[in-house]
This record gives C-alpha cells, sequence and structure tokens, in this order.
C-alpha cells in the first residue's frame, strides 16, 4: 500500500527501508476529483469501477489490493508488487483516516477510485509523501483476527532473556546458518500486542517479507540473528526494542509478541 516496505503496516511496524512501485496507468482524472464523483464529505469522494456484493467488511481486518497515484500521475504504491494488502482499519485510521474510511465503505468485491484530499491522510507517517492521492481500492475479504499465543501477555518463565531484555522461545529448532545484521532475510510472521490484538501478519497476504535485517526495529535486528535458517522463534520485544511508549499507532505501545519463521537469507550485494 505504500511506498515502504511491503504492506501498509509494515511500513511502521518494522522498517523504514523503500521500494519502488511499479508504475500503472492513472485515472485519466487523476489531477482533480471529478464532477460525477460521490463526495463522502469535502475531499473524499468515488467513482465505482466495477460493483461488487453491496456489503462491507465487518470483521477486524481486511483483504484489498491497492493502487495509490499522486496527482500527476505517479504511482506513489501497488499492491500488486507485494501479495494482498492486510489492513487493520481502526490502526490505519490512526495514521491515515482517509484511506481507513476509503476502504471501510468499498463493499467486498468492489473496486473503486477514490480522490482523497491530503487533510484526510494525516498524521500521516515518517515517510508518506506529502499532497493529495487517488487510490484504486478492490476489496476482496475480510478477515478475522489470528488468535494470539496463550503466553502473549507475559514472558513465560522458560523464554531465555537476552542481556538487552529481549525474550524469546524456540517453537522450531534449526542448526543450519544465522544471518549477520546485514543481510537481506526472507521471513513470513504474526505480531501481537501484549493485550493479545493482533496487528500483522505475512501469512494472510499470501507473499513472504524480505527485508535488511538492519533496517528494522532493534528488537527483530537482534532476534532474527539467533535464528538458524528454517527455525521459528516467538519474541517478547519491550518497547525499548520496538516502538517505545509514544508509537504512532497506539497498538504499537509496550511489549509486542513476535511468531518469526525464518525461510532464508543473504548478503545485500546478491539482491537482485
Amino acid at each position: 500500500m505504500k511506498t515502504v516496505l511491503k504492506s501498509l503496516l509494515l511500513s511502521v511496524v518494522l522498517c523504514s527501508h523503500s521500494f519502488a512501485a511499479t508504475q500503472v496507468s492513472a485515472p485519466k482524472d487523476v489531477a482533480k476529483q471529478p464532477a460525477d464523483a460521490i463526495e463522502v464529505e469535502p475531499g473524499l469522494a468515488y467513482r465505482v469501477v466495477e460493483a461488487g456484493s453491496g456489503y462491507t467488511a465487518k470483521k477486524a481486518f481486511v483483504k484489498s489490493h491497492i493502487i495509490t497515484w499522486s496527482t500527476d500521475g505517479k504511482t506513489i504504491s501497488n499492491s500488486h508488487d507485494q501479495g494482498i494488502d492486510l489492513t487493520r482499519i481502526d490502526m490505519l485510521n490512526e495514521i491515515h483516516p482517509g484511506i481507513a474510511t476509503a476502504i471501510r465503505l468499498t463493499p467486498i468485491g468492489e473496486t473503486r477510485i477514490w480522490w482523497v484530499a491530503n487533510k484526510h491522510l494525516q498524521p500521516g507517517y515518517r515517510v508518506a509523501p506529502e499532497g493529495d492521492q487517488v487510490l484504486q481500492v478492490q476489496v476482496i475479504e475480510d478477515m478475522a483476527p489470528i488468535t494470539a499465543p496463550v503466553d502473549v501477555s507475559v514472558v513465560p518463565k522458560e523464554a531465555v532473556v537476552t542481556k538487552s531484555g529481549l525474550a524469546y522461545q524456540v517453537i522450531e529448532k534449526s542448526d543450519q546458518a544465522k544471518p549477520d545484521a546485514t543481510d537481506i532475510v526472507e521471513v513470513n510472521y504474526t505480531g501481537w500486542s501484549a493485550d493479545g490484538l493482533m496487528f500483522d501478519s505475512s501469512y494472510p497476504r499470501g507473499k513472504t517479507l524480505e527485508f535488511p535485517l538492519n533496517r528494522v526495529i532493534k528488537g527483530w535486528t537482534e532476534g532474527v540473528q539467533l535464528m538458524g535458517q528454517g527455525a521459528k522463534y516467538r519474541f517478547w520485544i519491550p518497547a525499548k526494542l520496538g516502538y517505545g511508549e509514544n508509537p504512532p499507532i497506539s497498538a504499537l505501545k509496550g511489549t509486542l509478541v513476535f511468531d518469526v519463521e525464518l525461510l532464508s537469507f543473504k548478503k545485500a550485494e546478491e539482491k537482485s
């Protein structure tokens, strides 16, 4: 959804490493909201491209494909590059209320073009592009969150705690080689806040995540280096190794819990 990493939430959750979006031809009226667009409120309007079910999402997460353009027709982000977007609407509403509204109001199975004024994109995130945006939103389905581990709220006694305060448990052991901080890693993961609410996961997207290990939160950089290729660990990441006590999204406050599966890794210079 964004220009950062692989998903809308991961740009906040993990890192700030940018990837160029595949360019897609913008709507002919990308520069200005057309007169025939249906206005939800000033600066937020849509046109139906392909009608859907008529039923909007009711569950916490929405799977969608979203292409975003600036008003000069440049493709800012393209979810087709990265698998399905998975959005927790209440989290997105904290940083991009206009986009959250667009996804929430687009019925399942429907495709709409949305014109979103910059005021509806605030407060934004740390590398958010400026200006108004035009979005093509295709809602695929809604989804309930993945159930949290029973020990999500408290680090279990059998967990290993490092000097930094990172705690972990080995779910699936591997004696294979381990990555360095400068390597590019490929992972699957699910993340929960300490209250047991899932905030993101790669599994429903159907595509793994690949990123430079030294471009993510400190808890990930330290923790994934402990893993052999093929291993699966559960990490309890304290706020000082994550997003602190005042993160951009409230669900990311305090201790975060991740199940991480390390699929592969390679040296940065090997990245294609």
